[in-house]
């Protein structure tokens, strides 16, 4: 064993983003980085209502799967220590798993064995850069 890193609520989702880990601790989503004697809490993101169960990151994007209000598409960036949701889909659906097709369009099924695929709009991210509401610094 590395390292043993206490948290407030059971981690549910892991994955890799940038050399960093990307946790989903109960209904917020959390990046740490490695340390000496434990993880260091780097980001945290806690604009989700319910638990986080699946994560898949690509470059800098973050897909995180919570488990009543479907996917979000967060934006990392280390450089100004932003963490941010700037996508989400309009339905809530209970998530059960879901995997990326392509770094826009993503695929998933939910509880009620409905299955969705979920594209994103071109230009969005763009979109979300220029948003004068500054949601992204919630």
């Amino acid at each position: 064993m590395l390292h043993k890193t206490s948290c407030e609520q059971i981690p549910s989702a892991f994955n890799e983003i940038r050399g960093r880990i990307v946790c989903g601790v109960g209904s917020t989503l959390r990046i740490y980085e490695m340390g000496q004697k434990k993880l260091l809490r780097k980001y945290d993101n806690k604009n989700f209502k319910s638990a986080i169960v699946q994560i898949r990151c690509h470059d800098s994007r973050i897909y995180a799967g919570d488990m009543q209000e479907s996917v979000h598409v967060l934006k990392f960036k280390p450089e100004q220590g932003q963490l941010y949701i700037f996508a989400d889909d309009v339905l809530n659906r209970w998530l059960t798993n879901f995997c990326m097709l392509d770094e826009d369009t993503l695929a998933g099924v939910d509880k009620f064995e409905n299955f969705f695929i979920n594209r994103l709009p071109v230009g969005c991210e763009e979109d979300a850069e220029d948003d004068p509401t500054a949601t992204k610094f919630q």
